[in-house]
C-alpha cells in the first residue's frame, strides 16, 4: 500500500511539472490532485455504490410498529406460527421461507448488494414475544458488514434490498441459528424477528482485504503454536 502512495504521489509531480493547467496552485493541478485522491479513497475504503442519507434514514425502531401488530400468539408452534403470519396483508413469503414487510421503499437506483459487497445498516432483533435480543438502533450507530457474513435469512433478504428501503423480517429457525441457537442469547430453532434499514453498500476495499490476510495469518499460526504443543506433549 506504501508503494500505491509513492507512485501516486510520483505521477502526481511529473503532471504539475510536465502539464501545467489554468486550475493550479503553486504549479500543482488542483483538479487532478482531487481526481486522484479520490481514487486512493475508493482503492482502501472501498468503492461507494449507493448510500441514504437526510430524510430517508428512519430515526428508531418505532417506524416498523404499524406491521409488528397483529402478529400471531407467541404461544404458537413455530410451523403453526409462521403459516399464520403468512396470511397476514403485509406480508411477504420468499421459496426459502423467509418472510418479511416492506416498511420503507428503498432508492430506485437499481443498487442491490451483491454476496461480498460491504452493508451498512440499522436494525432492531426481537422474539415473537416482542423481547429484544439486539438493536443497533439503541446504540446509536450503524452496524457494518460483508453481506455474506450473516445469517440465511439476513443474507437473502439484503440481496434483494436497495439504500433506503426498510423490511421487517420474520425469519424462521433454520434461516437463523437453527439446532445450535447462540448459546447464552438465542434458543435452538428460535424465530427471530429483525427491523432492518439498509443505508450503505460498497465494495470492499484495501483495508478489508488487508484485515483479511492478518486474519488468515493469524489462524494459522495459531494452527503451528498447536501443532508445536501436540509434538511436544508426545516427547
Amino acid at each position: 500500500m506504501k508503494k500505491l502512495f509513492l507512485l501516486s504521489i510520483a505521477s502526481l509531480s511529473l503532471a504539475a511539472c510536465n502539464n501545467p493547467a489554468p486550475n493550479t496552485e503553486d504549479g500543482v493541478d488542483v483538479k487532478a490532485l482531487q481526481t486522484e485522491i479520490t481514487d486512493l479513497k475508493s482503492q482502501i475504503d472501498g468503492a461507494v455504490l449507493g448510500t441514504c442519507e437526510g430524510d430517508g434514514i428512519l430515526a428508531n425502531s418505532e417506524a416498523y410498529g404499524d406491521v409488528i401488530g397483529g402478529l400471531p400468539d407467541v404461544k404458537m408452534e413455530s410451523e403453526k406460527w409462521h403459516a399464520a403470519n403468512a396470511e397476514r396483508d403485509n406480508v411477504m413469503v420468499t421459496q426459502s421461507g423467509l418472510q418479511y414487510s416492506v416498511v420503507n421503499p428503498g432508492q430506485k437506483s437499481g443498487v442491490k448488494p451483491a454476496e461480498t459487497d460491504l452493508v451498512k445498516v440499522h436494525y432492531h432483533g426481537m422474539f415473537t414475544d416482542g423481547t429484544k435480543f439486539d438493536s443497533s438502533y439503541d446504540r446509536g450507530e450503524p452496524s457494518e458488514f460483508p453481506r455474506n457474513g450473516v445469517i440465511k435469512g439476513w443474507i437473502e433478504a439484503l440481496g434483494d434490498m436497495q439504500p433506503c428501503e426498510a423490511r421487517t423480517l420474520y425469519i424462521p429457525g433454520k434461516l437463523a441459528y437453527g439446532d445450535q441457537g447462540r448459546p447464552g442469547s438465542i434458543p435452538p430453532n428460535a424465530t427471530l424477528i429483525f427491523n432492518v434499514q439498509l443505508l450503505d453498500v460498497r465494495k470492499t476495499g484495501l483495508k478489508e482485504q488487508l484485515e483479511g490476510v492478518k486474519k488468515e495469518n493469524g489462524q494459522l499460526r495459531n494452527f503451528i503454536a498447536q501443532m508445536r504443543a501436540q509434538q511436544q506433549s508426545q516427547k
